[in-house]
């Protein structure tokens, strides 16, 4: 657990945490747009910027890995002898080199110069040396940014494979909704000026997204109209409401492969061409869909399906 208050006045900028308190085993995302204060509050956390008003305190000892925007591994070592500089310069051993070498699928790279990895490979190395270093939380400051899809996506996966895997809490900074939809257990929203606010996963996603709600859908919940039936890795499916068809009979809308059975709760004024639609199924669990105001032929009790295709699933 770590927890403060922070207050970090610039020229012509003020940030100001409020009360904060991070997880144990979570992965936390920082959120916000540019200027809020985001890499400022891990700086702070880090020990990197040390001239602030407040405090943060940490759960015991407290060993922190950084793994920055930027590439910071040393250019005149291979990958190898980066790694084993972590390793020398911890006092105390949590994983072993092999290990962790193994478990990030980097041992094609051990003997490779840095100036000769790919931005990916680059991450790869950097998140490893974080973990040689003993950490017990990984600070991470847009590791994406940088990197085409295919590599976030690797990257993304190997997020969530050192927190299930070995236990290490993550606090990750991200202005990026799809980024913060795959990983967040919780969320630290900043706005420039703002005390910041604490979400978990549920609120962060409905909240945030300036398109509308992204609904978190459990498998079980979901029925199958077609045999092609999409399997995720997460537990979880993860579908915008723009990307919802409200209909009285799932038969009626037979090229969509998904639906779940709904009851229209409220009808909300979106905006002068759209309504936001709050449903509720099952067990008073909440379900958002957008519909043109054009298309609207639907009453609050009415019993209705929301339908949706293979391809509106969020990775």
């Amino acid at each position: 657990m770590i927890e403060g208050n922070i207050r970090k006045i610039y020229s012509g900028f003020e940030f100001c945490s409020g009360d904060f308190k991070i997880s144990k085993e979570s992965i936390t995302i920082v959120y916000g747009d540019s200027g809020s204060g985001k890499t400022t509050f891990l700086n702070c956390i880090a020990g990197v910027e040390k001239d602030f008003e407040g405090e943060i305190h940490f759960e015991g000892d407290y060993s922190i890995g950084y793994v920055f925007q930027k590439n910071s591994l040393f250019p005149h070592l291979n990958v190898l002898k980066n790694l084993e500089f972590a390793v020398k310069r911890c006092q105390k051993i949590k994983y072993s080199l092999d290990e962790i070498v193994k478990a990030l699928e980097i041992e094609s790279l051990l003997h490779k110069r840095i100036h000769k990895l790919s931005g990916g490979e680059v991450q790869r190395v950097s998140i490893a040396r974080s973990i040689l270093s003993a950490a017990d939380i990984l600070l991470m400051d847009e590791p994406l940014s940088a990197l085409h899809t295919k590599a976030k996506k690797e990257i993304l996966d190997l997020i969530l494979k050192i927190n299930t895997e070995f236990k290490i809490p993550i606090l990750m900074v991200t202005h990026s909704m799809e980024e913060l939809s795959a990983l967040c257990d919780e969320v630290i929203y900043m706005q420039r000026g703002e005390p910041l606010q604490v979400m978990n996963r549920e609120e962060a996603l409905r909240n945030l997204d300036p398109r509308g709600p992204i609904n978190i859908l459990r498998k079980e919940d979901v029925h199958s109209l077609k045999l092609n039936f999409i399997d995720k890795s997460t537990s979880d499916y993860l579908i915008h409401s723009n990307h919802i068809i409200l209909a009285p009979d799932p038969t009626l809308k037979s090229n969509f492969a998904h639906y779940i059975n709904c009851k229209i709760v409220e009808i909300i004024e979106s905006d002068e061409n759209v309504y936001l639609i709050k449903l509720e199924y099952l067990k008073s669990r909440p379900l958002y869909a957008k519909v043109l105001k054009s298309n609207f032929d639907f009453s609050i009790g009415q019993d209705v399906v929301a339908l949706f295709g293979p391809e509106s699933l969020m990775d």
